[in-house]
């Protein structure tokens, strides 16, 4: 008997040890092949277009943290390279380590046909000033436009569903969620999210991620617009999101409010601005 209970007593402590091990290294670990598209040595950024990753992302170019910015050195626009994305999904975070460059022979990825992307002319609205009316297809196939939302505050994001990493446009949208929740009828707030990946973003798949996020389509809605239109109102919004034919080639995180005039309040071009924030920001102005 005594040895069944000892053995018990190790398989139980095993299984033990191994539940506290997980708990406390919540992060899953992705080997990826890529090529370097440009690096932002300042912010320890890393522009990158990457192989597939089986069942988590497809082959596109994204934007990729590191902790340690040593480790973007002697990496350079062009190589290829091999490394470890990590993904926190607890703390919302991803991040890349173990960064070394791989032999080219051994990338297998699509070759990437560029759109013609000239300079743009339009003009970046700034605080204060009018945004211009533009029309989109919600995620209940419905007409929309900023038009309709005159009387009302607003709170834009531009995101595209089939971004995964959780410090990006999951975050954005967890963001918005909680803005939803803290936002009162003072408030007279509503959301809207706008995707620039329309060919693959119908209002299908727009009423899916809203409902995965808790989404009413009342107070917050997600909607789209054919894509060139949908390029000139982010270019309006300062929001570079480029595009091949195949894949999304490389995006930034903008959110705007906007008062009950349709004028731009504030513009935020990073993912670290705070729900509480937005809302202290709108009674500030209202």
């Amino acid at each position: 008997m005594k040895p069944i209970l000892i053995g018990l007593s190790l398989a139980l402590c095993a299984a033990l040890g191994l539940y506290f091990l997980t708990a406390q290294n919540p992060t899953t670990q992705y080997v990826v092949d890529a090529r370097v598209n440009s690096i932002n040595a300042l912010d320890g950024v890393i522009f990158a277009h990457h192989e597939e990753i089986p069942d988590y992302m497809e082959a596109m170019i994204m934007p990729f943290s590191v902790k340690d910015k040593t480790e973007l050195d002697g990496i350079e626009g062009g190589d290829a390279i091999r490394f470890t994305l990590n993904i926190d999904e607890t703390a919302a975070d991803s991040w890349i380590s173990e960064i070394k460059r791989i032999p080219n022979k051994e990338l297998q990825l699509p070759e990437i046909q560029k759109s013609p992307n000239p300079e743009s002319k339009v003009k970046v609205i700034l605080p204060n000033e009018n945004i211009p009316n533009a029309s989109f297809v919600n995620q209940d196939n419905q007409p929309i436009s900023f038009a309709d939302f005159k009387g009302k505050n607003l709170l834009i994001t531009f995101i595209f569903t089939r971004c995964p990493l959780p410090n990006l446009c999951p975050r954005m949208s967890k963001n918005m969620k909680e803005v939803a929740e803290m936002a009162t009828l003072e408030d007279n707030l509503q959301l809207l999210s706008l995707s620039f990946d329309p060919l693959h973003d119908t209002p299908q798949v727009l009423k899916e991620y809203a409902t995965k996020y808790g989404a009413d389509g009342k107070k917050w809605q997600f909607a789209t617009a054919p894509l060139a239109e949908m390029t000139a109102i982010c270019e309006q919004f300062g929001v570079t999101a480029i595009k091949s034919p195949e894949i999304l080639i490389q995006h930034t995180l903008v959110s705007a409010l906007i008062d009950k005039e349709g004028k731009l309040i504030r513009r935020w071009t990073s993912n670290d601005w705070k729900p509480e924030k937005v809302l202290e920001e709108l009674r500030l102005n209202q």
